[in-house]
C-alpha cells in the first residue's frame, strides 16, 4: 500500500501552493451552476478548497492524513467534491454510503489521452494512482448510485497549470414518489402523475397492497381491482418509471429515498405521511390541487347509480 506519509505531503505542498489558489479558484467557478451551500471536501489535503469557498458556503473537510479537518458532520450535502482524490482510493466501496449523502459529486481526476502510452505517462504512477478511469467508465460508475453527468471539461489544464486533468459534475437524479391506492384511473390521477414526473427525472409510484388498501376502510368497500391489475395499468402511463406495491409506507420510502414525495390537494404539508422523514434527509412535500369533481368514489357512485 502506498504510504501518504508527511515525505509525501511536503512535497504535495512544494509542488502545488504557487497554483492553490488559481486552481481552488477555477474549481469553486466550475461548480458554480449548482450553487452549493454545504460541502464535503474529501481528501481535503492542505485545505487550499476550503481557504478560496465563498462565504455563503459552510464546509466540511475529511482526509485520511493527519491535516486539520472538520470530520463529517452533515447527514446532507448539496456537494462532494473528490479533487485529485478517486484516482488513489483502494477500495472505491467506501465513498457508497458517502454518495447517499449528497445531492452532486464534483471531482478533478487524470484521464489518459487518447493514442498516449500509459506506461510513458506522467500520471502513471503504480501504487499511487490506483484507478485510472476513462470519461466513459467514469460516467457509467456514478450511473450505478443515481448521478448524471452535467458538466465536463479540462478548466484546470486550460490555465496552463496541469495537464490531462479532467474535472466532472454529477448531479444525482431527483426522485419523486406518491403513493396511493389508485384504484380506478381517473383525470385527476393523471394530473398528479404527469405534474409529478416533471418535478424530478424519475417517478417511482407506490400502490397499497390488497390488504393495506382494505385496512383504510374506504367507503364503498375497495379495492375494486386486485393489486397486481393496477400495478399493470400505472405502468402502462408514460410518466411513470417504477411502480411498487407496499404494505409498510415509511419502510418503502426509506428504501427509495425520495428527493421528492408529493400528495394530492386533500393534503396538506404538514398532514402528508412520512413527510418529515423525507425533509430529514433534505428532500422536499408538494401538495398538486385536484381537479375538482375527479374522484374514484365520484366515478363508482356514478356507475351505480345509472
Amino acid at each position: 500500500m502506498f504510504d501518504y506519509d508527511i515525505q509525501y505531503w511536503n512535497k504535495m505542498i512544494r509542488q502545488n501552493s504557487s497554483s492553490a489558489e488559481t486552481i481552488s479558484r477555477i474549481r469553486w467557478d466550475f461548480i458554480s451552476k449548482i450553487n452549493p451551500k454545504v460541502v464535503l471536501d474529501y481528501g481535503n489535503g492542505p485545505n487550499w478548497f476550503s481557504a478560496f469557498a465563498p462565504q455563503n458556503v459552510e464546509i466540511d473537510s475529511y482526509d485520511i492524513a493527519p491535516w486539520p479537518q472538520t470530520g463529517i458532520n452533515h447527514n446532507n450535502y448539496d456537494l462532494i467534491t473528490m479533487w485529485d482524490v478517486i484516482e488513489h482510493i483502494p477500495d472505491l466501496k467506501v465513498l457508497e454510503p458517502l454518495l447517499k449523502l449528497t445531492k452532486a459529486v464534483a471531482l478533478a481526476t487524470p484521464i489518459l489521452p487518447k493514442g498516449k502510452e500509459l506506461k510513458t505517462w506522467r500520471h502513471y504512477k503504480p501504487g499511487e494512482h490506483i484507478n485510472l478511469f476513462t470519461k466513459e467508465s467514469l460516467q457509467e460508475y456514478f450511473r450505478k448510485f443515481g448521478f448524471r453527468l452535467i458538466k465536463s471539461g479540462y478548466p484546470e489544464c486550460d490555465c496552463g497549470i496541469r495537464q490531462d486533468i479532467f474535472s466532472a459534475l454529477f448531479k444525482k437524479k431527483t426522485v419523486v414518489f406518491t403513493n396511493g391506492v389508485f384504484d380506478l384511473i381517473h383525470t385527476g390521477h393523471l394530473q398528479l402523475l404527469q405534474k409529478a414526473r416533471m418535478m424530478g427525472d424519475r417517478l417511482v409510484v407506490g400502490i397499497d397492497s390488497d390488504e393495506h388498501a382494505r385496512e383504510l376502510g374506504k367507503k364503498p368497500p375497495r379495492p375494486i381491482n386486485g393489486q397486481d391489475f393496477r400495478k399493470n395499468v400505472l405502468q402502462s402511463i408514460k410518466w411513470v418509471d417504477e411502480v411498487i406495491i407496499f404494505d409498510d409506507l415509511e419502510e418503502t420510502i426509506k428504501k427509495i429515498r425520495p428527493d421528492v414525495i408529493v400528495k394530492g390537494g386533500d393534503y396538506t404539508e404538514d398532514k402528508v405521511v412520512c413527510g418529515d422523514l423525507v425533509r430529514g434527509w433534505g428532500g422536499e412535500v408538494k401538495i398538486i390541487p385536484f381537479v375538482d369533481g375527479n374522484s374514484t368514489t365520484a366515478i363508482i357512485n356514478k356507475i351505480r347509480s345509472l
